[in-house]
């Protein structure tokens, strides 16, 4: 059965042959009569040109496949169902339902079969589900988007928070340096009120029972500034303060006092580079005083 369009052209070519035999008669005549009809011919052109353009917005017209309402319901509930299974699946899922997911699975493969089979049949149902997947395409690439937009920054707001936090890491260290300063300085100030006949300078093994207190607070003091001491220090803390006074004062005598302010002073003036001073001047002077004694290295 020819188509609308082979219709349509049959018609446009049987009024052109119905035309012809008149206009060659009426020609003839008119010529032998010695006229030329060229507005009649004109106007017959224009006549083929509009029947021709006619034809054609008839042919496009023809061609556009429009849904009915029922093959439209039909559709909308295919895709409504496709939906539902696609969602319970993954909800499912979750919860490890591998059956249940299984039996989603095969229901929406069945609607998919049919609605091939019904597009197959039907042209119009075939350009509909064509659109279908283009907006889905379409909305699927959107949300990919939104989703990559997202994770970027995401990503950049973790990595400004972990800049955020090692600021703040750093501000805090750089308070405790200063602290630790500021009670460095502190104590070699103290040190500097201390006169070297209060640490015991000028008296016969090292001065009173005072004079040495006096050297052990600064000592404690000391201690407590920077990293301080070692657990092994620690724990000997006590012995090696009144051991090593005690050899210092003997060895040092009436210059003990001050002796021992200008070692402390040396110890507070290497702190402010190294905040283990302290632990190292006492690993160095129990190396140098007490190196044959057992288990006191530190």
């Amino acid at each position: 059965m020819p188509s609308k369009e082979d219709r349509l052209a049959n018609e446009i070519n049987e009024e052109e042959d119905e035309d012809e035999p008149d206009e060659e008669d009426g020609t003839s005549e008119k010529v032998e009569a010695g006229e030329i009809p060229m507005a009649k011919e004109s106007s017959r052109e224009e006549e083929k040109v509009a029947s021709v353009e006619a034809a054609d917005s008839s042919v496009a017209v023809a061609a556009e496949e429009v849904l009915t309402d029922e093959q439209s319901s039909r559709l909308e509930r295919s895709v409504e169902l496709l939906d539902v299974f696609k969602r319970s699946a993954n909800e499912l899922k979750k919860y490890g339902a591998i059956t249940a997911v299984g039996t989603l699975q095969n229901e929406a493969h069945k609607e998919e079969r049919r609605m091939r089979g019904v597009a197959r049949e039907d042209p119009a149902v075939l350009e509909a589900l064509a659109r279908l997947r283009d907006q889905d395409a379409e909305h699927e690439a959107k949300r990919r988007r939104a989703v990559d937009h997202t994770n970027m920054l995401e990503l950049k707001k973790r990595k400004l928070m972990g800049e955020i936090e090692g600021a703040k890491e750093e501000l805090a260290q750089q308070k405790t340096k200063l602290l630790e300063m500021q009670k460095i300085s502190e104590t070699a100030d103290a040190v500097k009120r201390f006169a070297p006949e209060m640490l015991g300078a000028g008296h016969a093994k090292g001065g009173t029972a005072a004079n040495r207190k006096q050297r052990f607070d600064l000592m404690d003091r000391i201690a407590s500034l920077g990293s301080g001491l070692s657990a092994e220090q620690q724990n000997d803390w006590t012995w090696f303060k009144e051991a090593w006074d005690k050899k210092m004062a003997e060895a040092h005598k009436e210059a003990w006092g001050t002796t021992f302010a200008g070692w402390i002073q040396g110890v507070l003036e290497k702190m402010r580079e190294a905040n283990n001073a302290m632990s190292v001047f006492v690993y160095d002077e129990t190396v140098r005083c007490f190196s044959d004694a057992c288990g006191v290295l530190a």
